[in-house]
């Protein structure tokens, strides 16, 4: 067995891409520490915490995930772009050492959005193989490459040999984590190269020692794995070295000098409890229970197992399910709201809605929390040693289906909010609605009313993708509902300024302090066909009309619907505005989100970007509209070929 597996080299050596200076002596933080204290000029305050925080990451992640959190919120109120971004970049790295992968991701997250709005092109590669580290921990390793891959490439360009070197040594890490030895010595061989051709260090000890453990080669693994311990202390990096220390516990695990592993493996455990470090924790409880097993002491072995399977569960349970958590407090708020505001004057038919709604929010809960009740008490209960390994493997496959089955009950939930083509179809004959979700469940959903001699029809993008994505989906079905059929509003216009007022309501963001955003991009079109005009208002969302063979995006406004941080640009602005279109008969309108154009593939593995969407688009109009489906899967297929589809997708057409 080997603990560095885990691939922690990967996580604590990439996350070092953005601290550079910041990483200081105990001494020096210190008087940073008392610097704080005397402090008088908010920026200056905010630069002494953001340093603070970074100094401690690998030290004191306790510590530090304090002065990051005030930083994040101090940045935020002055609105310092560069600081917000670093941040939350420190939160990402501590969400990250604590085995909170999820949150890492989404504070990660953050911080690109920051780094590509000031443009720092260095930021954004640094938190782009920071998120690569995070598909790393959670299993992901063919995303977590590519994200490697592509940051290698970027990092040269900028160039920033120091992050191409890192580059190249996260990728060595995760061929050690998939136990694929060839390519991994490659790349440990193309790290030592690369750093002598352009004078970088960054230190392949630490790899070398992981490959040779492999490979069996117990001595020559001691060796570079004790070079890399006196690296690390010297470095005061106390997450590399307690995984360092993990490496040579498990070669004396090798070697049978089990009392010397287990007394390095104490010194582990202490650190990590001290530093709430849960992933070495966990490491150090699954090597010490092989260990006991090696000794023969079974009953230690059994002890030490339940331990990491509590642990395990503990941190898998933080990992997968805490965002439904959220979405139950969000909805909540959301059913309030409504109650209060609506009590007098909702429709028999809207209640009903709503009613149905909460059905299916809670059949969803429900179906989740009993998975999650019977895994927990598969892995609790009590039986022997050995068996415990070869039924948990069966247990977690059967959950995983009951999981999956739970949320394709969902999609049959989702897609009854949806009216059926063949009913569009009836008031625009030639049309089609291509809808392909990434995951089970979708964030993008159609929208469509007959109002009048009106037709109006929505394509939706809601913030996220699969069940997080899908919650949203229902409450802007239920908002675009009742501005239009209950509050009475026809121009699209005011449809999406309305629908972003109640969205702010619904998701209490008016009472909450922190900025979210939680929302939707959206394009909306009321056509009249006897008068051959569309009226349509957009939120990031354009539409494009083909006549005569030539294709128009036609323009919407740069904002999006929902979410306090949207509501601050809309606070500066003019809302959305009501645009119009005249047509000629047999044009084509098509309506879309951005899923399709966002795909990446091809030779260079780019995005398909607007103008190759725009070429696609006009080859479909030119075709018969019971055809434009399978063309649409034709050329997706051929575009992305072993990549992964990255978002939601959703495209309509209709020959006016």
């Amino acid at each position: 067995m080997s603990i560095l597996k885990k691939g922690l080299y990967i996580f604590s050596v990439a996350l070092l891409a953005l601290l550079g200076s910041s990483i200081k002596a105990h001494s020096q933080v210190d008087s940073l520490v008392n610097a704080l204290a005397n402090c008088k000029v908010d920026t200056t305050c905010l630069r002494l915490r953001v340093e603070i925080s970074g100094s401690l990451l690998f030290s004191d992640p306790k510590r530090a995930l304090s002065y990051a959190t005030d930083a994040k919120d101090q940045a935020l109120v002055l609105q310092d772009s560069t600081k917000t971004a670093e941040a939350f970049n420190h939160l990402g790295i501590i969400s990250a050492i604590r085995a909170q992968h999820i949150t890492a991701i989404e504070n990660f997250q953050q911080a690109l959005k920051w780094f590509e709005a000031i443009g720092d092109d260095q930021g954004v590669t640094s938190i782009l193989n920071n998120i690569g580290v995070m598909y790393g921990m959670l299993d992901n390793h063919d995303e977590s490459i590519k994200h490697y891959q592509d940051c290698f490439e970027k990092n040269l360009e900028i160039p920033d040999y120091e992050g191409a070197a890192l580059n190249l040594h996260n990728i060595a890490s995760e061929y050690l984590e998939i136990e694929k030895l060839t390519e991994a010595k490659l790349h440990i061989d193309s790290v030592i190269q690369f750093q002598k051709r352009h004078e970088e260090f960054i230190t392949s000890e630490g790899l070398l020692g992981e490959y040779y453990l492999q490979k069996g080669m117990y001595a020559q693994a001691e060796e570079h794995f004790k070079l890399a311990r006196i690296s690390f202390q010297e470095e005061e990096d106390e997450q590399q070295l307690l995984n360092t220390l993990l490496g040579l516990a498990d070669v004396y695990n090798q070697l049978g000098n089990y009392s010397r592993g287990l007394t390095i493996l104490k010194d582990v455990e202490n650190s990590a409890r001290a530093n709430d470090m849960s992933e070495e924790l966990l490491s150090t409880l699954e090597l010490r229970s092989e260990i006991h097993k090696n000794e023969g002491r079974y009953e230690r072995a059994f002890t030490t197992q339940n331990q990491f399977l509590s642990l395990k569960d503990s941190l898998d349970g933080a990992n997968n399910f805490n965002r439904v958590s959220e979405l139950n407090a969000r909805y909540e708020s959301e059913k309030r709201e409504k109650e209060i505001a609506e009590k007098e004057a909702l429709l028999t038919a809207q209640e009903a809605k709503s009613d149905f709604e909460v059905k299916v929010y809670f059949i969803v809960i429900f179906f989740i929390f009993l998975v999650l009740l019977i895994v927990s008490f598969g892995l609790i209960r009590n039986r022997k040693t050995n068996r415990i390994l070869n039924h948990q493997n069966e247990e977690i496959t059967e959950q995983r289906h009951k999981i999956i089955s739970s949320i394709n009950y969902a999609k049959k939930i989702q897609s009854s909010i949806l009216l059926p083509e063949e009913n569009i179809q009836q008031h625009l004959p030639d049309s089609f609605i291509y809808l392909r979700p990434k995951d089970i469940v979708s964030g993008d959903f159609y929208w469509f009313d007959q109002v009048g001699n009106h037709i109006m029809i929505a394509t939706v993008d809601c913030t996220g993708h699969g069940v997080p994505g899908a919650f949203m989906s229902l409450i802007a079905n239920a908002k675009l509902n009742k501005v239009v059929n209950e509050l009475g509003h026809r121009d699209p216009g005011t449809i999406l300024n309305k629908v972003h007022e109640e969205i702010l309501q619904s998701l209490n963001h008016h009472v909450q302090k922190k900025s979210t955003h939680d929302g939707m991009d959206m394009s909306l079109c009321a056509i009249d066909l006897d008068k051959k005009v569309i009226k349509y208002a957009g939120a990031r969302n354009p539409i494009t009309l083909i006549q005569n063979g030539s294709a128009t995006e036609h323009k919407v406004d740069n904002l999006s619907i929902g979410g306090s941080f949207f509501d601050n640009l809309h606070q500066n602005s003019e809302g959305f505005k009501t645009r119009e279109i005249n047509f000629n008969p047999g044009s084509f309108l098509f309506m879309y989100t951005d899923g399709f154009m966002d795909q990446f593939g091809g030779e260079k593995n780019k995005k398909l970007n607007k103008s190759r969407f725009k070429e696609l688009l006009i080859s479909v109009s030119s075709r018969n509209m019971g055809n434009a489906k399978s063309a649409f899967d034709k050329a997706l297929t051929q575009w992305r070929g072993a990549n992964n589809q990255v978002d939601d997708i959703l495209i309509i057409g209709a020959r006016l």
